[in-house]
C-alpha cells in the first residue's frame, strides 16, 4: 500500500509499509509467514542557529505478518522505536540536553475492502506514543484516521483520493488531503510513495530503477515532523519537543530471496528545525540547524 498526501495542496506525502525493493517477493506462493523489520541510522553532528550542535541516533523494530510474496500481503500493525538526541554545549537548545531518549510507539490496523478489479476502499485508523522515557501513555497519546478510495486505472497505474486527520500534541488536529499513487513507468522505473525504514516516516515520493530483480535503486524525499512529549526534568517540563526537516535519500535495497532483504540508505536533511514548548503550548526556545549527512541500514527478515 502506498499514498501521497498533498498538504496546502502543494507537497507531496505518504504513509505506506513496504519498500521500493519488491521484485524478489513477487511469486504465487500464499503460504503464511511471520517476520520481523528493523533500522538504524545516524544523523551527523550540524550546527544550530542559535549556538550548539545537534545529532541523532534512531532504531526501529517491526514485526511482520504475511500470507503470500506480494507487496500487499505484508501486515505490520505495531512498530517500536528510539531517537536519541545529542546536544553540544551554546545556544538556548544547546545550553544543555533539551531532551534525549525519545521513545517513539505505533499501532495501526490497515483495512482494505475491493470492489471489483479496479477500486479498493481503504481505512487505516492508528494510535501512537512519543515521549522521553518515562512520559505517562496519556500524556503522549494521539490517535490517527486514514480513509480513501485508490482506481486502477490500468496495469501499471493505480490512483484516487483520501483524507487523513490525527491529533497532535499540544497543537490543532490536522486534516490532511491524500492521494494514492502507484505508477509503474517502465518495466524497471516505478514512482510511487513509500514509508522509507522505521526510522523515517512522514510524507514522501520515491523514484525507483530494479536494476535486477533481486537489486532496486531509489530515490526519495519527503517531509518528516516528529513531536513528542517532554518529560519534568528538563528546561520545558512537560511540554513538547519539535524535530522537522526535508530528507533526501539514496537507498540500496538487496533481497536475494523472499526471506531476506538488506537496505542501506544515506543522504542529507535539509530545511531542519528544532523547537521547545512549555506545556501550555507557548514556544520556549526555536532553531534551525545546518545540513545533516544520515546514513543507516534496515534488514527484513522471514521466519
Amino acid at each position: 500500500m502506498r499514498h501521497v498526501s498533498l498538504p496546502g495542496a502543494a507537497v507531496l506525502a505518504a504513509l505506506a509499509w513496504s519498500g521500493p525493493a519488491r521484485a524478489a517477493d513477487q511469486t504465487d506462493s500464499q503460504d503464511p509467514w511471520i517476520g520481523a523489520a528493523a533500522a538504524v541510522s545516524h544523523q551527523f553532528d550540524s550546527d544550530l542557529a542559535t549556538g550548539g550542535s545537534i545529532s541523532v541516533t534512531r532504531w526501529s523494530l517491526a514485526p511482520r505478518l504475511g500470507r503470500g510474496n506480494g507487496p500487499g500481503d505484508v501486515f505490520a500493525p505495531l512498530s517500536v522505536g528510539m531517537s536519541h538526541y545529542a546536544f553540544g554545549a551554546g545556544g538556548a537548545l544547546g545550553a544543555g540536553s533539551a531532551w534525549d531518549d525519545i521513545v517513539d510507539v505505533r499501532l495501526s490496523l490497515p483495512l482494505e475492502i475491493r470492489q471489483g478489479d479496479r477500486m479498493t476502499a481503504r481505512v487505516i485508523p492508528g494510535i501512537a506514543y512519543s515521549g522521553e522515557t518515562g512520559v505517562a501513555a496519556g500524556d503522549a497519546t494521539t490517535v490517527s484516521l486514514l480513509a480513501g478510495l485508490e482506481w486502477r486505472l490500468s496495469d501499471r497505474l493505480s490512483v484516487g483520493p483520501g483524507l487523513q486527520w490525527s491529533t497532535e500534541l499540544e497543537d490543532e488536529d490536522s486534516l490532511t488531503p491524500v492521494v494514492f499513487l502507484d505508477w509503474a513507468v517502465t518495466d524497471r522505473l516505478s514512482l510511487s510513495t513509500g514509508s522509507g525504514h522505521g526510522v523515517s516516516r512522514g510524507p514522501g515520493l520515491t523514484l525507483t530503477w530494479q536494476a535486477r530483480d533481486d537489486l532496486a535503486v531509489a530515490f526519495s524525499g519527503r517531509y518528516e515532523k516528529r513531536r513528542f512529549r517532554l518529560d519534568g526534568d528538563g528546561p520545558a517540563r512537560g511540554g513538547v519537543g519539535q524535530d522537522a526537516a526535508v530528507p533526501l535519500m539514496v537507498t540500496v535495497n538487496y533481497a536475494p530471496t523472499a526471506a531476506l532483504r538488506v537496505t542501506g540508505f544515506a543522504g542529507v536533511k535539509l530545511n531542519g528545525a528544532l523547537r521547545m514548548e512549555d506545556a501550555s503550548g507557548a514556544t520556549l526556545s526555536s532553531s534551525e540547524y545546518d545540513p545533516a549527512p544520515v546514513l543507516g541500514a534496515a534488514l527484513s527478515l522471514r521466519f
